[in-house]
């Protein structure tokens, strides 16, 4: 994604962006909210949010960095919802037939995860999704969520090891 500022919706460097962009957004979003459709629903939103601020005449100078952090904002208030839903409704997959135990268990691991880097403090989470999941640099992280690269690096070590502890308490139990 490009740094070059972005001043107006009908800029030719807009459109091209956006299209260049969206893959990338929709991984992003895919990530936590584990249904692509949702994600590339996401990722126009966060698309359409940007022409909105740039029909407004707003300028924005890290495009790409505006892109990435209100994919992940949306992204993150998906999955909360979607976890509060889910509390509200009996859960449909007691009755379904069970898997291999291999199976469940990575599901029951992978499920735990992600639980627990949503629960991480917000930057810590938002450190820890871009540099581990999605392969930002901590340069990149720095200018999408306009922190240091030190400051990143010090949030995805907390968080990791916030994570490293908790999976410890996991496996006791």
């Amino acid at each position: 994604m490009t740094a070059a500022p972005i001043r107006a919706a009908e800029d030719p460097a807009w459109a091209k962006l956006a299209l260049e962009a969206r893959p990338a957004l929709v991984g992003l979003a895919r990530r936590l909210v584990r249904d692509t459709g949702e994600a590339a629903d996401l990722a126009d939103e966060a698309i359409a949010r940007l022409t909105g601020e740039l029909d407004r005449g707003k300028t924005v100078d890290e495009p790409g960095a505006w892109l990435r952090r209100t994919v992940l904002r949306l992204s993150i208030d998906r999955a909360r919802r979607s976890e509060r839903e889910a509390r509200l409704e009996p859960r449909r997959r007691k009755h379904a037939p069970r898997s291999p135990d291999q199976l469940a268990e990575r599901r029951e691991l992978s499920e735990w995860i992600r639980e627990r880097v949503l629960a991480l403090p917000t930057r810590q989470r938002d450190v820890v999704i871009l540099r581990d999941l999605e392969g930002c640099s901590y340069d990149e992280i720095a200018r999408t969520l306009d922190i240091q690269p030190s400051t990143a690096r010090a949030h995805a070590h907390a968080g990791r090891e916030t994570l490293r502890q908790e999976l410890e308490r996991w496996k006791r139990d």
